[in-house]
C-alpha cells in the first residue's frame, strides 16, 4: 500500500454476525463482542503470545465427486487465523453461490464447520462449478453466524472464484 495515511496498515472486525439494537445500531451486547474483537487484534499487533490475527479466507475449493455422480457437490472453504474451532449457534449461514450470470443462488443444503474449514453441500445444480463463484454475507443476506472459538466471526467476502480441481492431478 503506499497511501500516506495509517488506513493501509488498518485492520477491520467483523461486525456482520453482531445483534443491532434497531436497523443502525449495534446493541450493547453486540458493542462488547465487537470491543472483545478489537482487543484481540490489538494483542495480535503488540506481538502478544499465542494470540491470532482476525480470521482472513485462504481457499475455496470444490471437492472431487466420487462416482456415479457427474458433478462435486461440496466445496470446502478455508479459512486461516482460527483461534480453535469454527462454529455456529445452531445451523450455520451466510453463504451464497453466485451463478456465472451473477444471481445469488440458495441452492445450499447444508453447512458443516470442521476445524478451520467450512463444508458447504449443496443440491440442485445441474452443471459444474466453472465460473460460478462463492460469497460470505452476500447482498442482503447478513445472516452470518460462524464464529472461531474466541468469537471472531468469518470476514463477509464478495463473489470469490471456486477453486475447481484437475480430475487427471492425484
Amino acid at each position: 500500500c503506499d497511501w500516506s495515511s495509517d488506513v493501509c496498515s488498518s485492520d477491520l472486525i467483523p461486525a456482520v454476525d453482531l445483534d443491532m439494537e434497531d436497523s443502525v445500531h449495534i446493541s450493547a451486547n453486540g458493542q462488547k463482542l465487537a470491543a472483545k474483537r478489537l482487543a484481540r487484534i490489538a494483542r495480535f499487533h503488540l506481538g502478544e503470545p499465542g494470540v491470532m490475527d482476525a480470521i482472513k479466507l485462504a481457499d475455496i475449493q470444490a471437492l472431487p465427486t466420487a462416482a456415479p455422480a457427474k458433478h462435486s457437490s461440496i466445496i470446502e472453504v478455508r479459512f486461516q487465523n482460527v483461534a480453535g474451532e469454527l462454529g455456529a449457534p445452531g445451523a450455520p449461514t451466510g453463504f451464497r453461490l453466485v451463478s456465472p450470470e451473477g444471481e445469488a443462488r440458495h441452492c445450499i443444503h447444508t453447512i458443516r464447520c470442521e476445524g478451520a474449514t467450512v463444508r458447504l453441500h449443496f443440491k440442485h445444480l445441474s452443471q459444474p462449478l466453472q465460473g460460478w463463484r462463492l460469497a460470505y454475507g452476500f447482498e442482503c443476506d447478513t445472516t452470518c453466524n460462524i464464529t472461531d472459538g474466541e468469537g471472531m466471526a468469518l470476514p463477509v467476502f464478495a463473489p470469490q472464484p471456486i477453486r475447481i480441481p484437475n480430475p487427471n492431478e492425484e
